[in-house]
């Protein structure tokens, strides 16, 4: 009987890993603006970073040091992709990383971990649009 769940334990594991599964390409388009409540400050963003949060080691998906500066705020647009979160992890969770000078002295720079959602890890493409005041974080 051992004999028998060592083979069908050993026919599952090369199934699982021999098999040609074909990866799920999610692209990102993500949008916005950003602003900082505190109006004493003239402020500016360094860069805002894309990550997928995982169990052990997160995944930069992308940079942008690109942005528009408006009267509301700087507006931001950057498209990332990722291509699997893993076994059996069915959603992205997604959280920007922006280094910003958005404090009440205005003169420090300061990096704000910013949740932005979960997503379902599909074969195509997801927008969002999210506006950040940074005063917030």
């Amino acid at each position: 009987m051992a004999r028998l769940h060592v083979s069908l334990l050993s026919v599952f594991i090369f199934l699982l890993f021999s098999s040609e599964v074909e990866a799920l390409v999610t692209t990102f388009h993500f949008n916005g603006f950003l602003s900082c409540g505190l109006s004493t400050v003239d402020f500016f963003v360094q860069k805002l970073q894309v990550w997928e949060e995982d169990f052990k080691i997160d995944d930069l998906l992308g940079t942008t040091t690109n942005f528009e500066r408006t009267e509301t705020g700087l507006k931001y647009k950057i498209d990332v992709s990722d291509d699997d979160d893993g076994l059996f992890q069915y959603e992205y969770e997604i959280y920007y990383l922006i280094e910003h000078n958005c404090t009440p002295a205005g003169n420090k720079k300061k990096e704000s971990k910013i949740n932005v959602k979960s997503f379902p890890v599909i074969n195509g493409h997801l927008w969002h649009q999210m506006d950040i005041d940074l005063s917030k974080y």
